[in-house]
């Protein structure tokens, strides 16, 4: 069963979206946690381009085109896919993003974070 969420804006009237001040205040959320850089990235990126859950996470290496400064949504359900241009913060954020994911060799631009610790006990005798 899917909720949908309402909340209540100051006029009193239930809406299903977030206000501006909201999605500021969640990419600067996002920037705050374990894996700031690549999940403020997503947010941003998302918003900013209309992307499904199931679309963002489909995004691809090759989809992506920083010096053009371009991203190719490609859409699911039928939609029309296209090429839409990159603002500055998208960039930025792609770029920083990038460094942190290095050199994985997966297609998909957002790639899991598995850092494996090594606990090695010396023991002296």
């Amino acid at each position: 069963m899917r909720r949908t969420m309402l909340t209540v804006d100051e006029s009193g009237l239930d809406r299903k979206f977030l206000t501006e001040s909201e999605v500021r205040e969640l990419l600067q959320a996002a920037k705050r946690n374990r894996h700031g850089t690549r999940d403020y990235c997503m947010l941003l990126i998302g918003y900013r381009h209309g992307y499904r859950v199931s679309e963002l996470i489909d995004v691809r290496m090759s989809d992506i085109d920083l010096e053009a400064g371009r991203i190719f949504v490609r859409r699911s359900k039928g939609s029309l896919s296209t090429s839409q241009p990159l603002q500055g913060d998208e960039i930025r954020a792609l770029r920083a993003w990038l460094r942190v994911r290095g050199s994985d060799p997966s297609p998909f631009l957002f790639v899991a974070i598995c850092i494996l610790r090594l606990d090695i006990e010396i023991s002296s005798r």
